[in-house]
């Protein structure tokens, strides 16, 4: 009976003797030898506690895939293991595996990632890179934004006003986004992204359009919340030069309320700063805020917003209305009238109020722009498409140079990658 006893002792503490020596390794961020100790421990296999040094030493490695398999033995072992069930959740999120998750994550994912909605409320973690580059071709009833040429003459009393050009044009636009994640739980992330942007008019050169932009933002997201702080910089080429920079810095907040309704709201600061020694009289900063809601529902989403700016200028004796005041509001709703098909409705109301008065009156100007825009879309696959689209504008202003009609219809293919 004593040898019965000493020989169950000696295998109990074999037993978890191989799991002491792997925690040694863990604690003292030995993590390749912690987890090859772990993998030998053959012995200890029955320890849900060596898997969990496992787990979390493939983790610290960069291992996801041999972790989260690690964290599942935990719960085979030992189902009601906190730690694990939290980890897991977060691996199976990150890595897409939507199906794994409990009842509450898997409401919030797919409320936010699988339901067809705004790519500004897809969560992903890792690193991310995608790439997109889009083309189109189409028709600009009014490229110069002109109340035609009678109207200016009638205007300014003069003969030679600038005509009102329609043309054709073709556009290209790509981009590179990158995202990364520090690490599986703490919700720190980083992005980049570089997009560039050219159109060409067939008939009016003078009105073509390039521009790229750089975007370097930081970020913190969790369940209740994502926060994150941007800095963008612009640069554009417009009426045949190197026409601006732009800085801006827009920090934001997204608030899930709920699995239908998501708050946005942010803060911005730009600057514009013209090259051109004939343009300088026009730099300006602005400030301002906005605040919106995204309503998904099914595959579709709705989103309102509303956005005021306060523009002044940077020079004291600056280009004719530049100070200016905006608030905007606007609307638009994404419809799936079958998997393949997306419908678009987006609709902005801008009103501006200047500091300068209109020629010799008491008044000052005023401007209210309305643009619609409709968009139908294909979707061959997740990562290609082709739309058409068309956007109507209106400017009706008590400064009679601003008024102008103008519509834009367009056939565009784009692909994700």
């Amino acid at each position: 009976m004593i040898r019965f006893i000493l020989l169950l002792l000696f295998t109990v503490t074999g037993l978890f003797a191989d799991y002491k020596k792997a925690l040694y390794y863990y604690n003292h961020q030995q993590y390749t030898q912690a987890m090859q100790e772990a993998k030998h421990s053959k012995k200890s296999y029955a320890n849900p506690n060596l898997h969990l040094i496992w787990a979390y030493s493939a983790q610290k490695l960069g291992l996801s895939n041999e972790a989260m398999q690690a964290f599942e033995r935990v719960l085979i072992l030992d189902t009601n293991n906190k730690q694990a069930k939290k980890a897991l959740q977060s691996i199976y999120r990150r890595t897409g595996r939507t199906e794994l998750l409990d009842k509450n994550e898997r409401d919030y994912v797919y409320t936010i990632r699988e339901r067809g909605a705004p790519e500004r409320l897809v969560r992903k973690s890792g690193i991310t890179v995608k790439t997109k580059i889009a083309i189109a071709s189409g028709y600009d009833s009014n490229v110069n934004a002109s109340p035609g040429r009678d109207v200016l003459n009638n205007y300014f009393d003069t003969q030679n006003s600038e005509e009102q050009f329609s043309s054709f044009f073709s556009r290209l636009s790509g981009s590179i986004r990158y995202k990364y994640n520090f690490g599986d739980d703490k919700g720190w992330y980083a992005k980049s992204a570089l997009r560039l942007y050219a159109q060409s008019n067939f008939s009016a050169h003078l009105y073509d359009l390039s521009m790229a932009s750089l975007e370097v933002g930081a970020g913190y997201a969790q369940k209740a919340y994502d926060l994150y702080f941007p800095l963008h910089y612009y640069r554009i080429n417009y009426l045949d030069r190197d026409l601006l920079e732009q800085y801006r810095f827009m920090p934001a907040i997204l608030i899930p309320l709920n699995n239908q309704i998501t708050l946005d709201i942010s803060l911005l600061y730009s600057q514009n700063n013209y090259f051109a020694s004939l343009d300088q009289d026009k730099d300006d900063r602005s400030w301002g805020f906005s605040a919106g809601s995204y309503y998904l529902f099914g595959q579709q989403y709705a989103y309102f917003g509303l956005k005021y700016e306060n523009r002044k200028a940077r020079h004291s004796d600056p280009s004719k209305y530049i100070t200016a005041q905006f608030l905007s509001a606007n609307t638009m709703v994404n419809y799936y009238f079958n998997p393949s098909v997306l419908g678009t409705l987006d609709y902005t109301f801008k009103y501006g109020g200047y500091h300068d008065h209109v020629g010799l009156s008491t008044t000052k100007r005023d401007d209210n722009l309305h643009q619609l825009n409709l968009k139908l879309s294909y979707l061959f696959s997740k990562k290609s498409q082709i739309y058409l689209s068309d956007t109507y504008y209106r400017n009706i202003s008590n400064y009679t140079p601003s008024e102008y009609t103008k519509n834009s219809l367009m056939l565009g293919l784009s692909y994700t990658y």
